[in-house]
């Protein structure tokens, strides 16, 4: 299945609220972007992008994701840029107070102890927040490490489906950060998977902290 149909099938799960499951078999047309709420328009996005790497040109025809291309220090290789990615797509739709996140993936968990907190079901738009090690919410290499935008969810919030930046299926071992983060991706995480804080999907293999919304 294509990005776009993809796209399309989120959507639908987004506007008439029906397991994921089922609206995969459903044939809809594309929402002009003229018709998409705020939420919508994040996901789209994310899915518009899928594919791209670190010094990609995106598809709003800029490079990259924030500083994913050029590293921490605006003129080096690229970093690690999840948290860059998901920023961008969140900067990009006009969420509010962009400015306190930053490359690290736990600035998105310190933009949800600013904004209400981390919560436990998903919404569209949202950025899931993973981490090395079961309940863990520090910063360090077993706490907080990776955030995806979230676009999908199962009516009963049990389900999501999330988009990731700086991504790779199955990576090979002894990998830098600057190799690891050029050959990355924009991916679709697909298929729908447990979306509890506390559970460790497969498709990710970090556990999950929990939801932070966009503050629109």
């Amino acid at each position: 299945m294509t990005p776009a149909v993809r796209r399309t099938r989120l959507v639908l799960v987004a506007i008439v609220s029906v397991v994921l499951a089922v609206a995969a078999a459903v044939a809809v047309n594309p929402i002009r972007a003229s018709a998409l709420t705020r939420q919508e328009a994040i996901a789209t996005l994310a899915f518009d992008n899928v594919g791209k790497k670190a010094c990609s040109t995106n598809s709003k025809g800029g490079k990259g994701f924030e500083t994913s291309c050029t590293g921490y220090t605006g003129h080096g290789p690229p970093q690690y840029w999840c948290a860059d990615f998901a920023k961008w797509v969140w900067a990009k739709n006009g969420v509010k107070d962009t400015g306190v996140l930053n490359a690290a993936a736990y600035s998105f968990y310190t933009y949800a102890q600013k904004h209400g907190g981390v919560h436990a079901k998903p919404r569209l738009g949202d950025v899931a927040i993973f981490s090395n090690s079961k309940g863990n919410r520090s910063s360090g290499s077993s706490g907080i490490n990776h955030v995806a935008i979230v676009g999908g969810w199962s009516a009963s919030g049990a389900k999501v489906h999330t988009v990731s930046g700086d991504w790779i299926n199955n990576p090979p071992s002894g990998l830098t950060e600057a190799q690891f983060a050029s050959r990355s991706h924009v991916v679709d995480n697909g298929p729908d998977y447990p979306s509890a804080p506390g559970s460790h999907p497969a498709a990710m293999d970090m556990w999950i902290i929990g939801y932070v919304s966009p503050v629109l």
